[in-house]
């Protein structure tokens, strides 16, 4: 029987706003029936128990008095997600990183059937590639699940066969590579975990961002921050510019001499819209006339400019289409052969050019060339501060020669006095002239 609050047995005990006692008077079994809305553990009452005839040696019934106390199973589980490791750059345009999860029991009851799933898809859905290329077990009494690809329905990190008694974790580790292309983040990553304790009851958690899954200390359900996750690029961009063959005099006093520039992608990541200007116009400014008589891609994978290059801006000085993409470490070599007439300015003439591309992520990069075939000459890893220019020079060489001969005579006049003629050659470049005295 239970004791109401006077001591009197009954079998019946209503506490409000609790629920209801019960005990069935054939069994002695006692029941606590809750209100509607109510979850906590109610508060104990005093059962009594008699038995039917008194003990041997007695003269009354025995009667014994317990405390019965109801605490509800509390099945509970958490996660945690954090990145512990990168991203780090691949060089290539691409980013590794690692993702760790650590999913606990945190309830009073054993858990079955625990499962963690994690789609990466929906998290990089706007970046040019990523795929999970491993994951892991590190630590706890879970197995991996065999076919974890990160996108659903192969989302689930855990074979959903493990078993979690009270207070034991698993942590299980995804390592990923990510080509962000145009989106560098944030992209926010939430993992979710499940099990079921022995009575059926499905439990869930939305991961924590960190190492802790309950912060604010009053339980994992309220605390669901995402993982976040961005990627930085180090797009850069290098030009050389030489001189490979003349200046050569054609004997017109024009001077034929070729350029060759050389532009590559000294980033970690691809660039788009390459292109190389060269106003020669302004090089050449003082000069009395040149004129490009070819530019031509003589290696790597960019096109000419159709336009075509005329080295000034009235005409083109883009060399370029405008419209390639050049590989972290990629070049391009191109030449351009021009004639020049310098007139009274034999230099030098100072020539630079300017390379330019795009990154994925829509930064913007440029270089000033450096004279010769180093863009950075100096080492520090940095090319944009080797700006040297290219110089010409255009040496003349005057030369003038001078011959004298007797081509006629002497011969006698008859009065004692002769005639005699001198001729003389002046030679200058190309040619001649003679002179009779």
């Amino acid at each position: 029987m239970i004791l109401d609050p006077s001591g009197t047995p009954v079998t019946e005990l209503v506490v409000p706003g609790e629920g209801t006692w019960t005990v069935d008077p054939s069994t002695g079994e006692i029941t606590f029936t809750p209100e509607e809305g109510y979850e906590a553990n109610p508060t104990p009452v005093n059962y009594q128990v008699s038995t039917l005839v008194p003990p041997p040696g007695a003269t009354e019934p025995a009667v014994v008095e317990a405390l019965v106390t109801v605490a509800y199973l509390n099945p509970e589980i958490s996660l945690s997600k954090d990145v512990v490791a990168g991203p780090t750059s691949n060089g290539d345009g691409s980013f590794g990183l690692t993702y760790q999860l650590v999913v606990s029991n945190t309830g009073d009851i054993v858990l079955g059937d625990v499962q963690i799933i994690d789609s990466l898809a929906a998290t990089f859905a706007t970046v040019e590639a990523w795929t999970a290329d491993a994951h892991r077990v590190v630590d706890g009494p879970c197995d991996a699940a065999p076919d974890y690809t990160g996108e659903v329905p192969t989302a689930g990190l855990l074979d959903g066969n493990d078993t979690l008694q009270v207070g034991e974790s698993c942590t299980v580790e995804i390592d990923v590579t990510v080509t962000p292309g145009a989106d560098l983040g944030i992209h926010d990553n939430t993992a979710v975990t499940q099990g079921t304790s022995p009575a059926g009851n499905d439990v869930m958690d939305v991961s924590q961002d960190g190492h802790d899954a309950d912060p604010d200390g009053d339980g994992p359900a309220d605390d669901s921050d995402p993982t976040p996750v961005s990627f930085t690029e180090s797009p850069a961009i290098a030009l050389t510019k030489d001189i490979v063959d003349g200046p050569h005099n054609d004997g017109t006093g024009y001077y034929e001499l070729t350029y060759e520039l050389v532009v590559t992608n000294v980033g970690d990541v691809r660039l788009e819209g390459v292109q190389v200007e060269d106003d020669l116009g302004v090089t050449y400014a003082d000069a009395t006339l040149f004129i490009v008589t070819d530019a031509l891609v003589t290696d790597g994978v960019c096109t000419v400019n159709p336009a075509p290059y005329t080295g000034t801006a009235v005409g083109s000085a883009e060399l370029l289409s405008g419209s390639d993409t050049l590989g972290t470490g990629e070049s391009c070599t191109v030449q351009i052969s021009v004639r020049v007439l310098p007139g009274a300015d034999l230099g030098p003439f100072d020539n630079s050019a300017v390379a330019s591309g795009t990154s994925p992520g829509g930064t913007p990069v440029d270089d000033i060339s450096q004279d010769g075939a180093d863009a950075d000459p100096d080492a520090d890893g940095d090319p944009s501060n080797d700006s040297d220019p290219t110089p010409a020079w255009f040496i003349e060489e005057p030369q003038l020669s001078l011959t004298k001969d007797i081509v006629e005579g002497p011969t006698s006049n008859g009065d004692g006095t002769y005639d005699r003629t001198y001729g003389t050659d002046s030679l200058a470049i190309g040619e001649t002239c003679t002179i009779v005295l």
